[in-house]
């Protein structure tokens, strides 16, 4: 997965192809979790849970457009982009000393009112 950088609100947006099992995974259940992490450095992870939408929108795939896509997705073909709009964050940052709790083990979080 190549995801765009999140947006002011923290709304991740995916490209990926209709054909895939994710897909039709998020048409029966839009109920998501991204999970980030730098397994090379060790430093921690941010996981974003939330809910995904297909948006199969031509303009915003135009507004949204990469490179490759024109040898991954010839005119399109094939293409929907993933909308996920985020309920909760978790973060863990070694360095920072951001850590889970010793008795819940629950990361450092933040939870994402809806319509905001």
């Amino acid at each position: 997965m190549n995801p765009f950088p999140p947006e002011d609100d923290m709304t991740v947006w995916i490209a990926t192809s209709t054909q895939t099992r994710k897909v039709q995974h998020m048409r029966n259940n839009p109920n998501v979790t991204l999970y980030y992490s730098n397994h090379a450095q060790a430093t921690g992870y941010v996981a974003i849970t939330g809910h995904a939408e297909l948006i199969d929108d031509r303009a915003e795939m135009i507004k949204r457009k990469r490179a490759y896509w024109d040898q991954a997705f010839p005119g399109f073909k094939n293409l929907v982009l993933i909308k996920v709009t985020p309920e909760r964050l978790d973060v863990i940052d070694y360095k920072a000393g951001a850590l889970n709790d010793p008795q819940t083990w629950r990361s450092p979080s933040v939870e994402f009112k809806k319509g905001s």
